[in-house]
């Protein structure tokens, strides 16, 4: 996985990958290849990546009267403005919820609240939290996030399983969705509901933050095999490699020229926005060689705080546990 990029790097676990694919990496998303670099170096190439865009029930937005934001990443609504919809947008007489996550603990979406706000997640050398973990535009972000499930009660504690979070959105218990764009697929296929997309939403005075990042491949300096490894990452960074990627799984090209090569097929509201995001907003998980114990770490504190832990307590925990994990990659 991407992130595990600095882990691996450090470990002496992958080979420079620079001189293997020339110095022309223009080509690819500049999110998917800030992925894959450690310390300035190509250490991992990427094939697929990631984004998100917001699910609306355009039928719940008429009967409630709220007006639906646009699939425009200029006209991005604020979480401020996205909060009062959702409230008009929550009816628990028919266990209908304004705002669903698709991955309600997992620090690959959350993180972009805090960062919207102007958060830093790590120090810059990724080693330490706190400080950063701990700091107010972080408390704030996620003082908001906790207030959406315990204060407004807007969305739903407990779904921390993707796909009960997307069924959610489909049958109509949900009239917001923040998902991925695997989600494009799945709720095309459903023809019984009315839909569109936005942008995913920032905090009034922040920035407009996103989540990017997916599957890459390295290759072990310690191969016996190293030009039959080369040549397979070579083709892995072939434009028609990546397109069949693109069509078998629906994440966003890491090419650029893919994205025109399926112009026809990515020429829809939700796929325009996400490669606004991939060049613009899209921003990867902090490099860090402890990125695994930092997952883990923030995403039990997530969901405490979904479940009503103080949130600033919460995220100094959170800060110390992390940094007593980090302590072995110091030194």
């Amino acid at each position: 996985d991407g992130p595990l990029t600095a882990s691996y790097s450090i470990r002496k676990h992958l080979a420079e990958l620079d001189g293997i694919l020339g110095n022309d990496l223009s080509r690819y998303t500049k999110a998917a290849l800030a992925q894959g670099t450690y310390k300035g170096k190509l250490m991992t190439l990427p094939y697929i990546s990631s984004g998100m865009v917001l699910f609306l029930n355009r039928r719940h937005f008429a009967d409630a009267g709220v007006a639906l934001p646009e699939p425009d990443v200029a006209k991005r609504w604020t979480w401020e403005q996205t909060l009062e919809a959702a409230k008009k947008l929550t009816d628990p007489a028919k266990n209908q919820w304004g705002l669903v996550f698709e991955m309600a603990d997992r620090p690959y979406q959350a993180l972009t609240l805090p960062q919207s706000k102007g958060a830093q997640v790590l120090s810059e050398d990724g080693l330490t939290a706190t400080g950063y973990v701990d700091s107010k535009p972080f408390i704030d972000a996620m003082q908001f996030y906790a207030d959406l499930f315990n204060k407004h009660k807007v969305t739903p504690t407990g779904v921390f399983d993707t796909n009960l979070a997307l069924e959610m959105f489909a049958t109509g218990r949900a009239s917001m969705y923040l998902a991925t764009t695997p989600s494009l697929a799945s709720i095309s296929a459903r023809k019984d509901l009315d839909w569109t997309v936005a942008p995913q939403p920032y905090f009034e005075g922040g920035k407009a933050v996103t989540p990017t990042g997916s599957w890459h491949i390295g290759m072990n300096p310690r191969t016996k095999q190293r030009a039959a490894a080369e040549t397979f990452i070579k083709a892995f960074a072939q434009p028609e490699y990546v397109e069949a990627q693109a069509r078998l799984r629906p994440n966003p090209p890491v090419l650029k020229s893919v994205w025109d090569s399926m112009g026809a097929e990515l020429d829809t509201p939700g796929w325009r926005i996400v490669r606004s995001e991939m060049e613009n907003t899209a921003v990867p998980r902090p490099a860090t060689p402890g990125w695994l114990e930092d997952e883990d770490i923030l995403r039990g504190a997530f969901r405490e705080i979904q479940g009503g832990a103080n949130v600033e307590q919460r995220l100094k925990k959170a800060a110390r546990d992390i940094d007593r994990e980090f302590a072995k990659y110091r030194g």
